[in-house]
């Protein structure tokens, strides 16, 4: 089948397979590097949640500690630490909450600790006001009665639990990222092995196609040189031989009409002189 295709048709099915196969190697290529950047990206995802975790915490006790120091102190400059959190615990349990959106349990989690932390401010509301208005005593017999520390254990808890699962997921991630970046790598060198390959047979298919179709092409032109120097040496000999045939022929004809002349001019001194000699003559 392909002995019976032309040159032309040969060269343009060798750059579709190779037009084919450099798709192939270039969708692979794509699909493993878009793999490792979406699990990287969860990575980095999985990282911005813990941080933020971490950060709810520090806020907590930031506000916490500035309660403190100012129901020891009475100084309203140690409330700074505790003015500060409030507005930031809200807005980094709102991240939260949207970081996590595609997991139900960590949702579930924030639905539990949002009480929690409402409560636990509340306290240190309380102990703030009652300094303020009834002094160190009033606010002292708050914090000793232990209600603030057993709600800040429960955030404690939940928030743990919290930062426990997306470690768990970080490891999962990671693994899959080192995968897909092992896998992009394989592609990239076993593509690029695979494409030089391919390109060498291509180039070895073309050769081979163009070196038969010359091979060809110079074996039809020997043959015809040889037939037309056999048509050539054909002919020549034919025209040598007309030649020759015609110079003998002229020969003959000019023999003849010497003899003939002769025997006009020497008829009567000679009788004896006829066809014998003119024979001779012509011999």
């Amino acid at each position: 089948m392909f002995a019976d295709w032309t040159f032309g048709r040969r060269l343009a099915a060798a750059f579709t397979v190779a037009g084919i196969v450099f798709v192939c190697l270039i969708t692979l290529a794509f699909l493993a590097t878009n793999s490792l950047i979406a699990n990287d990206a969860t990575v980095s995802h999985t990282y911005a949640v813990k941080e933020n975790l971490a950060q709810l915490l520090s806020d907590l006790k930031d506000a916490e500690t500035g309660q403190r120091g100012y129901v020891i102190t009475g100084d309203e400059s140690y409330l700074e630490p505790y003015t500060a959190a409030l507005p930031h615990i809200t807005n980094v349990l709102g991240t939260l909450k949207t970081l996590t959106a595609d997991n139900p349990h960590q949702q579930d989690r924030w639905g539990r600790i949002e009480p929690l932390i409402a409560s636990k401010l509340a306290v240190l509301k309380q102990t703030i006001d009652l300094r303020r208005t009834q002094g160190f005593d009033a606010a002292l017999a708050v914090v000793n009665n232990g209600s603030g520390k057993a709600v800040m254990d429960q955030i404690r808890g939940v928030l743990a639990d919290a930062d426990k699962e997306e470690t768990d997921l970080l490891t999962q991630r990671n693994a899959a990222t080192e995968q897909s970046a092992t896998s992009a790598i394989s592609v990239i060198l076993w593509g690029g092995l695979a494409g030089a390959i391919a390109t060498g047979l291509i180039g070895w298919f073309i050769t081979r196609a163009l070196s038969h179709q010359i091979g060809a092409a110079v074996g039809h032109v020997q043959s015809s040189s040889a037939e037309l120097q056999a048509a050539a040496t054909q002919q020549a000999t034919r025209q040598r031989a007309g030649y020759l045939n015609e110079r003998d022929q002229h020969h003959d004809q000019r023999t003849a009409r010497n003899v003939a002349s002769d025997r006009r001019e020497r008829p009567e001194s000679n009788p004896d002189f006829g066809t014998d000699d003119v024979g001779r003559t012509l011999r």
